[in-house]
């Protein structure tokens, strides 16, 4: 299955937008969006407009990154979980039908002994690799500590 990527710009721009608003809201949109201003302010044209969609990027990339496997609201008003951007091969999460999502249950117990959660969120690549086979490439969260002790199948 072909990737589908945004095309243009504004497609691009949108897609940052959208995420950036699930990720935090109005408010930090809107700090996105002025940190982005002033960074591209410093770049002559043709690139001021790359740098501000980088920039924009890399900041809602970053804030993707910190909530991966939390729970978030939606604009309307469901929740759902932030999801990975891309496997540690740099697969996108976009290409549908190519990850397989799971949890599996664990009897963790964090350095004081204590059990600090109850399982972790799995998510596995499978976009082939330059060979043809399934990468297999899997995220996990929160990362499996010593403590970790994963139940049951999967």
């Amino acid at each position: 299955m072909p990737v589908v990527l945004p095309r243009t710009d504004a497609q691009f721009l949108a897609r940052i937008e959208a995420d950036a608003r699930a990720y935090g809201g109005e408010a930090w949109l809107a700090d996105v969006r002025e940190e982005a201003r002033a960074w591209a302010l410093e770049h002559d044209e043709p690139a001021r407009r790359s740098a501000y969609l980088g920039l924009m990027w890399q900041l809602v990339d970053a804030r993707r990154a910190e909530l991966v496997g939390q729970v978030v609201p939606t604009p309307d008003g469901r929740f759902r979980t932030v999801t990975p951007a891309r496997c540690p091969a740099g697969h996108s999460w976009d290409v549908r039908g190519a990850w397989v999502a799971s949890w599996r249950g664990c009897r963790g117990r964090g350095p004081d002994g204590q059990r600090d959660h109850r399982g972790h969120h799995r998510w596995l690549c499978l976009v082939p690799d330059t060979d043809g086979t399934a990468s297999r490439h899997e995220v996990i969260y929160p990362d499996p500590t010593e403590g970790c002790a994963f139940v049951g199948i999967g």
